[in-house]
């Protein structure tokens, strides 16, 4: 039965460990690695005893002591694990358990976590009940949350080893070598289950389009040594791969220095991107990113050099004599397609650093001298490129054609554009070109060869009878290249058709002379001419065509006024003929007058014009003259009309009533009218007032002195518009006043108008009484007596 148990146990550690490997590595190493501690390595023969493998490691499903006291117990770490092959209690003492182990309350709680997952661990192994499996996978998770956070002190096992290995270098005793081996041991073994550590990467690359950025057209740069030193002094080299990333791993987090060996980098590098060194701050657990860097290098040129040159003999070869031309393009594109455009010096040279490889040579022929052509050399020029040395493009030869120029002239026939004739011209090499004018009589010759030339008018295709009147035909021009050579003009005149016009000029039926008649003929030419006793003219010579004839009506009669024929008037000359320019007739009118009026709204109705009244305008006025001929005027925005040109004597005016507003009666003028008119003069005949006619009564009252009539009293009535209506009292004291507006009106006594002192004694004054339409209205009587006393004005 015993064998049996140990088999069960050995069994479920094996399951255990396996388990732990899966779901908890560094729980794993931890646990299994501190077994190790107590290992046939140390001399232990307690490793796989009962106190470690005992039957509560290796017990049944319930039961709770796999992670007991014992586990990490004085069982593993004691006396037994130092044993007397290291010599003494103290070197595996409890001591060493609860530092690596963790034996402060801290360690404590993570070791009964442990315990915890795994006796959960082994009861779901046991029964496969998954309430079991998911308590260990919470405690696993508690654990590893609790062994984050535990302090080891890996420095005092480094200590002891440094301890003895000074002891054996002292002495050399044997024992002090095996506890330095020892614990050396236990500080690495430390260091590496305690120690947070990332990975460092990067990557460097050449910047080969030098825009100071990575592209993905950049190389990338393998085998470079990056040099990395953490935070802990250790010092590591990796190397490029072929996409030029490095990592670097198992650094220690916090601040790592990164150094790129430029020494395995090409000739010259120069850093364009990123920074070397650099820090980078390592985080636990990952991959770090140091940045890219990008360098540039020197690329190997050797200078192009080539001429440009006008081959004047045409022999495809540069002959004494024959320089280069400045300011030729010319294009090279290099091995890595970029484009250098230079240009020709003084002397038809050109030079240009150009990276080594093929290069491809170009003349830009559109730069060369005009209608040059090039024959000498090729074009394009494909070189290859040596570093650091002179490579010849080549010469490149042009020719030019023979200098020509243009040469141009006119042909006029009566100072107009002559078009058809034909022109020749025999240039200087004996060749003879023809030209035909065109509409403006002008004629061009392109491409004549430089030198003497003979022009020559073909006076077959000029108009009959022609004359040769101004230039030389034939002439002779001397033609310089690239310019256009005037010829001169040749000028020829046509006999000219003429006509004569003839014409009268009358007035009242009777021949007017001394009346002076201007004509303008078909070239714009003005001539002059008087006529005679019997009101005639004629004028000889002028040329055919369209002529106004004008009377210059100033060296008439005053006064006059035409009443036949047209002036100007213009007619058609016809050559070799009388043309007849017809009869002006003019008589002298009656003499005739102007009369004038104004017509206006009584806007106050006070039955006269006043300045404030509204002139009314568009109103439509008859006159009928002393013929009995009628004119009809409107009057204008200031309400004035006038009637011009009236015969001398009485006209009569009438206002069209239906003209004017609606409703609108007149107030004062007189309508109709007579009036006289006087020649040359303008007669006014008056302004005519017309209102909307308002509803009106009379005021009636008597004024007493001394209870008798009051003769002149002056009585004042204000009406309901505000005007002012005087009236006298008769013999009797009365007083009656008219044309009242129906309304309030106050009647004012003047008490200034009686010619004694008197007192009012009864009645009202003033006195407001309204007045009735159509009726006579009473304002009462007002009583005064006579005074002798100094009468008080302010009584």
């Amino acid at each position: 039965m015993k064998t049996t148990n140990k088999i069960s146990s050995f069994i479920g550690g094996i399951v255990i460990a396996f388990a732990i490997t899966l779901f908890l590595p560094s729980a794993a190493n931890a646990t299994w690695g501190n077994y190790n501690h107590g290992s046939k390595a140390h001399g232990s023969s307690n490793h796989g005893s009962k106190a470690h493998g005992s039957k509560n490691h290796g017990s049944s499903c319930n039961t709770d002591s796999h992670g007991s006291n014992n586990h990490g117990s004085k069982a593993h770490g004691s006396n037994n694990h130092g044993s007397k092959a290291h010599g003494s209690k103290a070197h595996g003492s409890n001591n060493h358990g609860s530092s690596t182990h963790g034996s402060s309350n801290h360690a404590k709680k993570c070791s009964k976590y442990k315990t915890l997952a795994y006796k959960y661990l082994k009861k779901y192994y046991k029964c496969y009940n998954y309430k079991y499996y998911k308590k260990y996978v919470y405690y696993i998770k508690k654990y590893k949350q609790c062994q984050s956070t535990v302090s080891v002190d890996c420095n005092k096992y480094k200590i002891l080893a440094d301890k003895y290995l000074a002891a054996y270098n002292r002495t050399g005793y044997s024992c002090y070598h095996r506890y330095y081996q020892y614990y050396l041991n236990l500080y690495k073994k430390c260091e590496a289950n305690t120690r947070q550590v990332g990975k460092v990467c990067g990557q460097v690359f050449e910047d080969t389009n030098s825009n100071g950025s990575y592209d993905a057209s950049d190389k990338r740069l393998a085998n470079v040594t990056v040099k990395i030193t953490d935070s802990k002094g250790n010092v590591q080299s990796v190397t490029t791969n072929n996409k030029g990333y490095y990592c670097a791993s198992n650094v220690a987090v916090g601040t790592a220095s990164v150094d790129i060996d430029e020494s395995t980098l090409a000739d010259n590098p120069t850093q364009v991107v990123g920074t070397d060194p650099t820090d980078v701050d390592v985080k636990a657990d990952t991959r770090n990113w140091e940045e890219r860097n990008g360098f540039t290098f020197p690329i190997p040129t050797g200078k192009v050099c080539g001429t440009v040159y006008e081959d004047l003999n045409g022999n495809n070869q540069q002959d004494a004599g024959e320089v280069g031309t400045a300011g030729i393009s010319v294009k090279i594109i290099d091995a890595n397609g970029d484009t250098h455009i230079v240009t020709t010096d003084d002397t038809g040279k050109y030079c240009e650093d150009i990276v080594e490889g093929s290069a491809s040579i170009t003349v830009d022929e559109t730069t060369l001298p005009t209608n040059a052509t090039l024959t000498a050399g090729e074009n394009p020029n494909d070189i290859t490129v040596v570093a650091n040395k002179n490579n010849p493009a080549g010469t490149d030869g042009y020719t030019l054609p023979t200098p020509t120029g243009t040469v141009c002239g006119f042909v006029l026939v009566d100072g107009q554009g002559q078009a058809n004739v034909t022109v020749t011209l025999m240039d200087s090499e004996g060749n003879t070109h023809s030209e035909i004018t065109n509409a403006n009589g002008k004629y061009c010759f392109e491409d004549i060869p430089q030198g003497d030339a003979t022009v020559d008018v073909d006076d077959t295709t000029l108009p009959d009878e022609a004359e040769l009147t101004t230039g030389e035909d034939p002439s002779d021009v001397t033609v310089v290249a690239n310019t256009e050579n005037d010829a001169g003009t040749d000028g020829y005149t046509l006999p000219i058709p003429v006509g004569t016009v003839c014409g009268s000029v009358l007035v009242d039926g009777n021949g007017q002379v001394d009346v002076t008649v201007n004509i303008v003929d078909a070239n714009g030419d003005t001539h002059s001419i008087v006529t005679d006793a019997d009101g005639k003219y004629c004028l000889p010579g002028l040329p055919e065509g369209d002529t106004t004839v004008t009377v210059d009506e100033t060296t008439l009669p005053a006064g006059v006024v035409q009443v036949l024929g047209d002036n100007p008037n213009t007619i058609t000359v016809i050559a070799n003929k009388n043309n007849d320019a017809g009869i002006d007739g003019y008589t002298i009118p009656d003499p005739v007058g102007t009369v004038c009026g104004v017509i206006v709204e009584d806007s106050n109705g006070n039955g006269g014009y006043d300045a404030t009244d509204t002139r009314l305008s568009g109103v439509t006025v008859r006159v009928r003259d002393v013929n009995g001929d009628i004119m009809d005027v409107v009057t204008d925005d200031f309400g004035s009309w006038c009637a011009r040109d009236l015969p001398v004597g009485t006209v009569k005016h009438d206002v069209i009533e239906s003209t004017l507003p609606t409703d609108y009666v007149q107030v004062f003028g007189t309508d109709p009218q007579f009036i006289d008119i006087v020649a040359g003069e303008q007669v006014h005949a008056g302004i005519d007032g017309y209102a909307i006619p308002q509803n009106t009564g009379t005021l009636c009252g008597t004024v007493l002195l001394d209870y008798q009539g009051a003769a002149n009293v002056t009585v004042k009535i204000t009406d309901v518009n505000g005007d002012v209506h005087v009236g006298t009292t008769d013999a009797d004291g009365k007083y009656c006043i008219p044309n009242i507006p129906e309304g309030d009106a106050t009647v004012t006594v003047d008490d200034n108008s009686f010619t004694q002192t008197v007192k009012h004694v009864f009645g009202e004054n003033p006195n407001t009484v309204t007045v009735v339409a159509d009726a006579e209205t009473p304002a009462g009587t007002d009583g005064y007596i006579t005074c002798s006393c100094q009468v008080n004005p302010n009584p």
